[in-house]
């Protein structure tokens, strides 16, 4: 019975010291948070070039650019994925209609032409699009470790912006490999992959874990002010609907500004649970949304 006794106190001991099989959850504090993991935040342009016709059946072609936030990940097989929303890393053809349209009223009201040699008068309202491609993509890193990620590839011809002209940042070209636009997902690769410690990658949180008041941190390019950290509470959740496709989505507290799209929400202990979405003014005026990182689990393993 002694022995029992000894043998139950012991164990008790190890846990109390630490030693027990649970990991210990590590809260750091929101400075914590960017100093350590904003070298995983990007900035990405997506460069597009679309076809389509003109009101009148004519062929036409133009090229648009989306800019926005994003995030590297390694997944479970040591593969490095740029990670953003498909709303920038290949908009819906709706949505660039829209857009080129917007565009070709105000040449129209304005008088002035985007096109060479053509009036602005003549120039007509598109009817619909026919191809979509990503020409290139062009992904930003701010590191504190930036001469040792240019030293890694001052001898690489490829993948790599020559462009590289700010001291603090780091330009990869990156090609699309895929994207969901009902879940406003999309996954890049970039076309150097540098040595993984030299450019660091997050690690995906379980998003079932949070709960309504969980302190959480976003890092993007909010308004245009590059790498800024944002912070707030967990909201509400909610699931967003489309025939038989169901969508769950994290509202945070925090107001997310343009081009803090397609960047990562965090947690206290600096995983990521979230990737910030667009924003609908008319249903969520005073939120961020995000799409949780279970979400973004499923979407990079999927084909």
């Amino acid at each position: 019975m002694k022995k029992l006794l000894l043998a139950l106190g012991l164990i008790c001991l190890i846990a109390h010291n630490g030693y027990s099989n649970q990991p210990e959850l590590v809260l750091k504090t929101p400075s914590d948070i960017f100093k350590t993991y904003s070298d995983i935040v990007c900035e990405i342009e997506v460069y597009l070039e679309i076809k389509g016709k003109d009101s009148f059946d004519m062929p036409q072609k133009t090229e648009e650019t989306e800019s926005g936030s994003c995030f590297l990940i390694k997944d479970g097989n040591g593969k490095n994925h740029i990670v953003t929303a498909s709303h920038i890393a290949r908009p819906e053809d709706g949505d660039l209609l829209e857009d080129i349209n917007s565009k070709s009223i105000t040449n129209l009201i304005l008088g002035v032409t985007s096109t060479p040699n053509i009036p602005a008068t003549t120039q007509n309202i598109w009817k619909e699009i026919s191809e979509v491609k990503v020409k290139y993509a062009r992904v930003s890193f701010k590191t504190a470790d930036i001469d040792s990620l240019k030293n890694s590839i001052e001898d690489y011809e490829g993948g790599v912006d020559e462009n590289n002209s700010k001291n603090d940042r780091i330009i990869f070209l990156a090609a699309l490999e895929k994207f969901d636009h009902f879940l406003d997902l999309a996954s890049l690769q970039l076309e150097y992959q540098p040595a993984y410690t030299v450019l660091k990658s997050g690690k995906l949180g379980n998003s079932e874990d949070l709960k309504i008041g969980s302190k959480v941190y976003a890092i993007g390019k909010p308004l245009g002010h590059s790498f800024t950290l944002l912070r707030g509470e967990v909201a509400h959740f909610h699931v967003e609907k489309s025939g038989k496709n169901r969508q769950n989505q994290i509202y945070t507290s925090e107001m997310i500004g343009f081009g803090s799209s397609g960047g990562p929400l965090f947690n206290r202990s600096g995983e990521i649970v979230g990737v910030c979405i667009r924003v609908y003014n008319d249903k969520a005026p005073h939120f961020g949304i995000f799409v949780p990182s279970n979400a973004i689990k499923t979407f990079l393993q999927s084909k």
